[in-house]
């Protein structure tokens, strides 16, 4: 009698142990969020959700850029804010930028990567309009970036690029991948007498 009880005690015991690790297997299945692609948070995690969003990067005493949102949600174990309305501005000089405007985005804390979904509209300060569906601004790197095509227009110019990328220290711009560029050199692409 005294066998049979001790095998069921470690029968049970064997039954718990498999439980817990079957559940914590579970758990970190459910955590994994691939960190470089779009990726909604969790079902199950409910962040904090604030209206009227707003944060700024500053370095050397000027801010280099700044993002606002309609609405944010945070997610503090996924460290990353769902946006809605998203508005982002670069600094490139004390009097001009660019803006960034989309739909969604995605604002992730830990790296400060923005990630812009949905009828992105960047406004360049030269007056130049680019549409597309899908940005990236990379912080380390301080690069904008998207694989989605990117149509621009303004004052007799349009171009279409499959690929593209803005280096915002460097104020360059590159297109990859199919490039297409249509100028009218009709119109005037500079008023001279704001120039002199």
């Amino acid at each position: 009698m005294l066998r049979y009880k001790s095998l069921l005690i470690i029968l049970l015991f064997l039954l718990i142990l498999f439980g817990v690790i079957w559940y914590n297997k579970k758990e970190r299945e459910v955590e994994k969020i691939p960190s470089d692609t779009y990726s909604p948070p969790s079902e199950r995690s409910h962040g904090m959700k604030l209206e009227g969003m707003e944060y700024s990067e500053v370095a050397d005493g000027r801010v280099k850029w700044q993002i606002s949102a309609d609405v944010a949600e945070f997610f503090q174990e996924e460290k990353k804010s769902l946006l809605k309305g998203v508005v982002v501005k670069f600094y490139i000089d004390d009097k001009s930028f660019i803006v960034l405007e989309g739909k969604e985005g995605l604002f992730y804390a830990g790296t400060k990567d923005i990630e812009i979904l949905g009828g992105v509209v960047v406004k360049l300060p030269n007056g130049y309009i680019a549409e597309t569906e899908k940005v990236r601004y990379i912080n380390q790197t301080k690069e904008i970036r998207s694989d989605s095509l990117l149509k621009v227009s303004g004052n007799g110019f349009s171009a279409i690029v499959n690929r593209w990328r803005y280096d915002v220290e460097d104020k360059k711009a590159y297109g990859e991948d199919g490039v297409d560029i249509k100028w009218d050199l009709t119109m005037p692409v500079f008023d001279m007498k704001e120039r002199k």
